[in-house]
């Protein structure tokens, strides 16, 4: 009986040293992905915060947040439930928060993480959005995370020279066109820049020349575009 107890002890003891090991290590890896993830979105957001014309940043260099507190400090809406906007017809999403800068120029600069759906599942994407007192332009987008996407085809979204297509839309195009990629738009590819910028003025999206055979993807992340657009526009329209 005395060595069932003294089995039972040391197992007992064994468990509750592994369990707190286990602990130590879960917080440990839960502040490195946190770090990693803060570095992450830091970098993202000092990419759309570049002038995509000249390489300029468009804020103040000492106004780009390095810390959680003055990350934190740049919020201008957010919504506990994590997300701060849907869109269920478009299946776009608005992930909160939503932060605001102020331009070298005066203007208002609003950072959003906004969502739709790939091939595989959400695609998630960073972009700024440029308010002159009217207009909301918007300046670039990065893609964080595409990681179900098929390689070769829906993941190509990531790239720059396709990125680079969303570039410059204004919401005076959003609400007279609404936003299509040129295939559901039943546009044939252009062969010029100049060509591929006078479809974007008319709220096609070119992206078929360079992601072959993949629609799905680059039509939920223009999707996503023109609800994100949609719902600044309905947040600023009492500050015009």
């Amino acid at each position: 009986m005395r060595e069932a107890w003294k089995l039972g002890i040391i197992l007992g003891l064994v468990c509750l040293i592994a369990a707190s090991a286990l602990g130590i290590i879960y917080m440990i890896s839960k502040r490195s992905m946190e770090k990693a993830d803060l570095s992450a979105k830091l970098k993202a957001i000092r990419v759309v915060l570049l002038n995509t014309k000249t390489g300029d940043l468009l804020i103040d260099r000492e106004n780009i947040p390095k810390t959680p507190g003055e990350l934190k400090a740049k919020i201008w809406k957010e919504d506990k439930s994590g997300i701060v906007y849907k869109d269920k017809a478009k299946n776009a999403k608005i992930i909160s928060p939503v932060y605001e800068f102020k331009a070298t120029n005066g203007n208002e600069i609003f950072v959003v993480q906004f969502s739709g759906v790939g091939f595989g599942g959400s695609v998630v994407v960073i972009g700024s959005f440029i308010y002159d007192g009217k207009e909301i332009t918007e300046n670039a987008v990065e893609i964080v995370d595409y990681s179900q996407e098929t390689p070769g085809l829906g993941a190509k979204i990531a790239e720059k020279k396709v990125e680079e297509r969303f570039f410059g839309i204004n919401s005076d195009v959003v609400s007279k066109y609404g936003l299509k990629v040129n295939k559901d738009a039943r546009v044939q590819p252009q062969k010029t820049m100049k060509g591929i910028e006078d479809l974007k003025k008319r709220g096609i999206i070119q992206t078929s020349d360079i992601m072959t055979g993949a629609t799905i993807t680059p039509r939920g992340v223009t999707n996503a575009l023109q609800a994100t657009f949609e719902w600044l526009k309905s947040q600023l329209k009492g500050s015009e």
